[in-house]
């Protein structure tokens, strides 16, 4: 994780001893990694989120939520030079049958333009007659709507 790292975040898993992070480098591009608590080394490569430049943004502030089977849903504000929100991403990372971490969703947007200030942070909720979750944002809103008994991501 080399260059300047910025706003980290990330959740423990102590099945494996590793930590999910999900952080920005050099001032624009998000990245997650997964790093060894006993070691602070890297297990494996660290995989870029922000392949298409509209996912990118001026310090997009991603944040990292693990899920009951240890998968690592990102969501971050791609904002552009003047500051103004020009979308919210998501995308969600998780363990192959090998033990490698491989990117299932990539950067998707589930907002468009201006939130309004409202940072991506995620919080879980069971979405109606379905036992899938669904991000909301920080106000509690769904940050994407979902059919009737589905969840907004297969997650």
């Amino acid at each position: 994780m080399a260059g300047t790292l910025i706003d980290p975040s990330f959740a423990l898993v102590t099945s494996d001893n590793t930590a999910r992070v999900a952080y920005v480098e050099n001032a624009i591009d998000v990245r997650y990694a997964r790093v060894g608590l006993d070691n602070a080394l890297l297990v494996g490569a660290p995989i870029p989120l922000t392949v298409l430049p509209a996912s990118q943004g001026v310090l997009p502030l991603p944040r990292l939520r693990l899920d009951s089977l240890n998968r690592s849903h990102i969501a971050w504000a791609a904002n552009n030079n003047g500051g103004t929100a020009s979308g919210v991403y998501y995308a969600l990372v998780k363990q192959a049958s090998t033990g490698v971490d491989n990117l299932a969703i990539g950067a998707t947007q589930v907002l468009p333009g201006d939130t309004g200030g409202d940072s991506p942070t995620c919080s879980w909720r069971p979405t109606a007659g379905s036992s899938s979750s669904q991000p909301t944002s920080r106000s509690g809103q769904p940050m994407a709507e979902a059919s009737p008994g589905r969840s907004a991501y297969p997650c």
